[in-house]
């Protein structure tokens, strides 16, 4: 490769001058994560995703347990209402039996206390006449049977008086004995329904903390489902980078196969910028168009990727007949930058000022400027100083 004159060196050197950037290389700890800890966080998701599921299906069956109970819990409840409502209805027409048994009482009461009045006026009537003597009746009589059925007839009048107040007094007598049956009916009808308001009230105990268990479950599930779709956004995202890293890995294999060298991360940050056969002159060496080599050059086939050897922003993208010919520029920070040369076209879409990422596409090798084959000439500018890149760059 050949060295810019003057004035090309001076561009480039301020293109890369210090405190342009603040772009920062990685740390070792934020390089790429290696395919073995992704697959232990896949399977570690995978389990974790399992038990969710397993947990949101117990809470599932917890739901349909307690909703089970519930509808048991509300038949019980109507079934207590439907015999407290009997209960009740029992206790009002007791009640009204009650009520009227003391009504028939007070009426047998009086028609007691009317026969006893008849009864003292009639006798007192018959008193108050003057009742005959009994020579008096034999005088006045035409035989002896009128003077037997008078007194017969008297006889009579006294015992259907008694007879109707024994009556009406046995008559009362069942009525109060009635109503003291319907009253401890009635009784025991009052003590069933405080059983029932009682079952019921406990019933709807169980009925409210069933379903303060109930919402506890849905709110539980909707976490867990909250969280499983968390950990399949998370799988997702790892499978996918785990995906990368293996693709990555055959690529490599596939390039050792072919006896190309891998690029690697070193501790500072830097990768190999792209696989290639060999290096064919280092940093400090001679070519056809330098006496000092300001870089490495890495030759492979014309159209192999090249990629960033770290992150950073692209600060230049030049197209040249000479020198460099078709190269970028990458900023890393205040300290580094990086220029990729001699490229055949450039990463579709790639422009100034673009945030890029190590390992993202730059361009591809070629052989444009002055060159004698297929190679990228890569460089490390320190301070805006080309340095040896492979004190920055990973061991091969």
């Amino acid at each position: 490769m050949v060295q810019f004159g003057k004035k090309a060196g001076t561009i480039l050197l301020v293109l890369i001058m210090p405190g342009l950037f603040t772009f920062t290389l990685p740390s070792p700890a934020q390089g790429a994560t290696s395919i073995s800890n992704l697959q232990k966080q896949k399977t570690a998701l995978e389990k974790k995703i399992a038990a969710d599921e397993a947990a949101k299906k117990k809470k599932q069956e917890e739901q349909a347990r307690l909703a089970t109970q519930l509808a048991e819990i509300d038949t019980q409840i109507q079934g207590v209402q439907g015999k407290l409502t009997e209960t009740q209805t029992g206790i009002s027409q007791i009640e009204a039996e009650i009520a009227g048994s003391e009504n028939a009482i007070r009426t047998k009461e009086a028609e007691l206390v009317k026969e006893r009045d008849d009864q003292a006026e009639t006798l007192r009537n018959i008193y108050e006449q003057g009742s005959p003597s009994t020579l008096e009746l034999l005088v006045a009589a035409d035989s002896l049977s009128d003077v037997l059925a008078y007194h017969d007839y008297l006889d009579a009048v006294e015992g259907k008086i008694e007879q109707q107040i024994t009556e009406i007094d046995e008559l009362k007598a069942a009525l109060e004995a009635r109503k003291a049956d319907l009253e401890k009916q009635r009784n025991e009808l009052q003590r069933l329904e405080g059983q029932q308001q009682a079952y019921r009230q406990a019933l709807g105990g169980q009925r409210t903390e069933r379903n303060h268990l109930l919402a506890n479950a849905k709110s539980s599930e909707e976490k867990i489902v909250a969280q499983i779709a968390e950990s399949q956004k998370v799988y997702s995202d790892v499978n996918n980078e785990l995906t990368k890293l293996m693709e990555e890995a055959k690529r490599k294999a596939a390039q050792r196969a072919r006896g190309e060298i891998p690029k690697g991360v070193s501790n500072i940050g830097f990768q190999w910028p792209t696989s290639f056969k060999y290096i064919s002159t280092n940093f400090g060496g001679q070519t056809p168009f330098q006496s000092f080599h300001t870089g490495l050059d890495l030759p492979n086939y014309a159209g192999t990727e090249i990629v960033a050897s770290a992150d950073g922003v692209v600060n230049y993208i030049g197209q040249l007949t000479y020198g460099y010919g078709n190269f970028v520029v990458i900023s890393h920070n205040a300290r580094f930058a990086t220029l990729y040369g001699h490229c055949q076209s450039f990463a579709q879409g790639i422009t100034v000022g673009q945030t890029i990422s190590r390992g993202d596409l730059v361009c591809y090798m070629g052989t444009t400027g002055w060159s004698t084959g297929p190679h990228l000439h890569f460089e490390i500018r320190e301070y805006g100083v080309p340095v040896d890149p492979r004190d920055y760059l990973p061991n091969l």
